[in-house]
């Protein structure tokens, strides 16, 4: 952000939410290859045709579906920016059930994802042993809304990851597991090689297709090795 000072607390808090738009904001690459993410975008538009000719039954969302997701969010929580926490999905009845179960399915039937799940508000938490003056050194912790991780909670219920190719070896991102856990598979040995990568600032501006393009590669990578051994 350059040398640009904020004294008020509203000069502050402007500052701060123009350098988190920023980070969230694609930058112009001159080496940047436009004809891979084309390529990309053709074949996720195949892989979605394909998905959808093979399914044979449509997925219809429950009651009981919703009930076991808002169970699994976390109570006193901080609100999201309309005002909703877990407890008002928690100690509601019957008829927001009904309210949740039509629109989600409604939400599925359409294919699009509402633009109240994909804003949030975000809270500049400042990076552990870092100056407190300099906008880089916080870290943006954002509150989405309440309804739309029920919606996610469901997704990830009906997707089954853990039963449709994921490593046991992978303990990031799955319940119950941590990284620190990953320590005590190699103990005891004698050379550790540990390799780490932190794409910095880059998660919410990469491009989602040629992400999940790399992605699938990797898994027709795994699935050939797993049968070579």
């Amino acid at each position: 952000m350059g040398k640009e000072e904020a004294i008020s607390k509203k000069e502050q808090c402007e500052l701060l939410a123009k350098y988190f738009e920023d980070l969230a904001q694609p930058k112009d690459n001159v080496n940047f290859n436009n004809e891979k993410l084309l390529n990309c975008k053709k074949r996720c538009k195949i892989i979605n045709e394909i998905a959808k000719a093979s399914t044979n039954s449509e997925v219809t969302i429950t009651k009981e579906d919703i009930r076991k997701a808002i169970n699994q969010l976390k109570a006193k929580k901080a609100a999201d920016e309309y005002d909703l926490a877990a407890e008002h999905l928690k100690h509601s009845g019957e008829s927001l059930l009904e309210i949740l179960q039509e629109t989600i399915n409604q939400i599925l039937l359409e294919e699009k994802v509402p633009s109240m799940f994909k804003t949030g508000t975000v809270s500049p938490i400042l990076k552990k042993g870092k100056v407190f003056y300099e906008v880089e050194n916080y870290r943006g912790i954002t509150v989405t809304s309440v309804i739309g991780k029920v919606f996610e909670y469901i997704i990830l219920d009906k997707a089954n990851l853990m039963k449709s190719g994921q490593s046991p070896l992978q303990f990031g991102f799955t319940q119950g597991l941590s990284p620190n856990m990953a320590c005590s598979e190699i103990s005891g040995k004698q050379t550790i090689f540990v390799t780490t990568l932190d794409s910095q600032k880059a998660f919410d501006v990469v491009s989602h297709e040629i992400q999940a393009i790399s992605l699938r590669a990797k898994s027709e990578f795994v699935e050939h090795y797993r049968g070579a051994i």
